[in-house]
């Protein structure tokens, strides 16, 4: 007799900028897909040695040898890229909901080190390799940190929370503050730092709108509402869900919509600069996570197809759908399948708190998503 099953979508996903591999997340586990020969890797580390509950974060050092993952079940975990081996373990006080690498200790030397932010609103930086030791890094007031980064000069960290802030500080003194980015009515799901344009940076929120600043005084330069395909609905929250530095292109999507928009960043001299759409693409459902690949092509992923690949055509200057051979192999072993009946695999989490992004899928999906909060 079989089992009925339902799909839980690949909710985290990250590329190797030197196009070797593509690890994802679907609910506590995580692939690895060898991109060149279009296959799954194999490793008793990644299938022994894993989280036991939702993975929130993947991160990857600049060089890619090191992959960082984090979330529910209190555990960083820090995995050698070269042998997928896991290096090391560490139990964090809070859930974590990301993380970042660097290459520069909180003391100015040249030591790989990662800081890991939890639901409580803490962040704290630990050696890459070891993690064998922790210290605070800063905090935002038990507002839980939805997202970390650094400026691509490295000078600058970056962080964002639910109570609509997002935070410049000075890296590594941390405690001189740069600027506050304030203008959000909602709280900030995401945001990236364009490499083609270093100054600014691009957020999205609960609002439903996504927002251009100036990254070093924390100006508003431009807001840009995604508008609900229902004209008498209220705003939709929406998510910055990647960026191309090979088209200077970011991908947006808001909940519940079927489809993506790409927009671009235009900076003309004696005007301020603003956010451009330059493309929808329409899906045959909402995307649940995203990511470009080393080529600048778009990776979606979702419930129905569960990955769908946006190769970029230059004549056009617009993204088309493209599937290809690793897109067979992703689907096939990336998201997880459960028993459509299997509620303890999924019911961790009692929280009443809203997501940062809810979206209509069955039953047991319903259940993951909700968690992600």
């Amino acid at each position: 007799m079989s089992v009925e099953t339902e799909l839980i979508p690949i909710n985290v996903a990250v590329f190797d900028p030197a196009g070797r591999f593509l690890a994802v997340a679907s609910y506590s586990s995580i692939h690895v897909f060898d991109v060149r020969k279009n296959e799954i890797v194999e490793s008793e580390d990644l299938k022994n040695k894993g989280h036991t509950e939702i993975v929130r974060c993947l991160v990857l050092s600049s060089d890619g040898t090191l992959l960082a993952s984090g979330g529910d079940d209190k555990q960083l975990k820090v995995w050698d890229t070269s042998s997928w081996h896991l290096l090391a373990t560490r139990a964090t006080q809070k859930k974590m909901t990301t993380a970042i690498f660097s290459d520069i200790d909180r003391d100015g030397s040249k030591n790989q080190v990662v800081i890991y932010a939890d639901k409580f609103g803490d962040a704290y930086i630990a050696p890459a390799r070891t993690l064998d030791t922790e210290s605070y890094f800063l905090g935002h007031c038990s507002s839980t940190i939805t997202r970390v980064a650094f400026t691509p000069d490295n000078k600058y960290f970056i962080s964002s929370d639910r109570d609509e802030k997002i935070k410049v500080t000075n890296y590594p003194a941390t405690h001189e503050i740069e600027a506050f980015c304030l203008g959000h009515t909602a709280y900030v799901t995401s945001f990236v730092v364009p490499a083609a344009h270093a100054a600014l940076l691009v957020s999205a929120g609960g609002d439903g709108s996504v927002r251009l600043w100036q990254l070093h005084t924390g100006r508003l330069l431009h807001t840009l509402p995604v508008r609900p395909q229902d004209a008498a609905a209220s705003s939709l929250p929406c998510a910055v869900a990647a960026y191309s530095p090979v088209h200077d292109k970011i991908a947006v999507y808001a909940e519940g919509r079927a489809e993506v928009l790409l927009l671009s960043v235009a900076e003309v001299a004696g005007a301020a600069p603003q956010l451009v759409p330059t493309q929808t693409i329409e899906l045959a459902s909402a995307p649940f996570s995203a990511a470009f690949d080393a080529s600048g092509a778009l990776w979606l992923f979702g419930v129905e197809p569960p990955v769908q690949r946006f190769a970029y055509e230059p004549s056009t200057a617009l993204f088309v759908a493209a599937d290809d051979a690793l897109t067979a192999v992703v689907v096939q072993h990336g998201p997880v399948r459960v028993p459509r009946d299997a509620k303890k695999e999924v019911a961790h989490n009692k929280s009443k708190k809203k997501p940062l992004l809810q979206k209509e899928y069955s039953s047991v999906a319903k259940r993951v998503i909700a968690e992600l909060s």
